[in-house]
């Protein structure tokens, strides 16, 4: 028979000390949680009802004799459904600073934040960085304190540039994360170009003056979503055409141009492949507007294999087996007259 997990007991140390009893009634919501969706919470509580809470959740005591929830806030709305009075938890004596580095490493790597909430998360901790510190803190300290990647913080950091709307789409799924942040692209001027000998990372102007356009790429990755043959589907394309557009490109003219680099990329995938031209050249057909697209981006996408074959020596020249993108060559065939003839 499989054992199913082990229920605390009150007194057994865990990762944050010994688990106890706090009444519910006397714990507090913490000032810091991002979250403002928990979802439904009905199947957790039924779950906590019958089998126990399997993991306590983690509090950390006030100066009025209250507590603060500092980890379980989801834990804690299902006792509170089912009615409990009492529920297992980590009492710990935390400072403001340890209590926000835990809450949201502990959702940060559970998954348990959309990626908007990681952002709320990251610009809370960095303004109360700046409140104790009393000065500006940037995103590579910022990044050093939560033991996480640069880029990682800060491409976070500016999807809340993104209009509110696009980050609600975002929070909800309906736009891919990775796909936002490329979006921020159109929430900056075009970087400055580095001075010669200049060292460090230069940040762009902040501007608000491609909202327009930002809404419709949005709408063009959400339409990828629906119909896989529509709209712009890989990050790639909404960068192109984010960067097309940020160089004061007409914007369907940027969505053409990304969608026909789109359709060269899958030809030359699907031709290394070995797929039957004609079919490859059908799904290409029902993503571009009109065959002239259909013809540019075959035709593209041949000279890219041409080019790949030529590099790795597969495609010689007929005359004098280069394999040279200029061949050097003296125009003396190979084979003779009769012996083409005759091939």
């Amino acid at each position: 028979m499989k054992r199913g997990k082990r229920l605390p007991t009150i007194g057994s140390v865990g990762r944050f000390g010994s688990v106890t009893l706090v009444p519910v009634d006397k714990i507090d919501a913490s000032p810091f949680q991002v979250r403002v969706e928990y979802g439904d919470v009905s199947k957790l509580a039924e779950n906590i009802r019958s089998q126990g809470l399997l993991e306590p959740i983690l509090v950390r005591s006030k100066a009025d004799g209250r507590y603060e929830v500092v980890h379980g806030h989801r834990r804690l709305k299902a006792c509170k459904h089912i009615g409990r009075n009492l529920i297992e938890a980590f009492a710990k004596e935390l400072s403001d600073e340890e209590a926000i580095a835990i809450q949201g490493s502990e959702n940060i790597q559970r998954q348990d934040y959309s990626a908007i909430e990681e952002a709320v998360f990251y610009a809370n901790y960095k303004r109360f960085l700046e409140k104790k510190l009393g000065r500006e803190v940037g995103v590579i300290i910022l990044a050093k304190k939560l033991n996480l990647r640069e880029h990682t913080v800060r491409d976070k950091l500016y999807l809340l540039e993104l209009p509110l709307e696009i980050q609600e789409k975002v929070h909800r799924g309906e736009i891919p994360s990775k796909k936002a942040v490329v979006l921020t692209i159109l929430t900056r001027e075009k970087p400055p170009k580095a001075k010669k000998g200049a060292q460090g990372f230069q940040e762009a102007r902040r501007t608000d003056r491609w909202y327009l356009e930002i809404k419709r790429l949005a709408e063009e990755i959400v339409k990828a979503k629906k119909e896989p043959l529509k709209g712009l589907r890989t990050e790639a394309a909404v960068e192109h055409a984010a960067k097309l557009i940020r160089d004061e490109v007409d914007f369907d003219e940027a969505v053409r141009q990304a969608q026909l680099m789109e359709a060269v990329d899958l030809m030359r995938k699907e031709f290394v492949k070995a797929v039957n031209p004609r079919e490859v050249i059908l799904r290409v057909r029902a993503s571009q507007p009109t065959l002239e697209d259909v013809y540019k981006s075959l035709s593209e996408a041949n000279v890219e294999l041409v080019k790949k074959m030529l590099l790795k020596g597969i495609l010689r020249c007929p005359y004098c087996e280069g394999t040279d993108l200029v061949w050097k060559c003296t125009g003396k065939k190979l084979l003779g007259e009769d012996e083409v003839e005759g091939s």
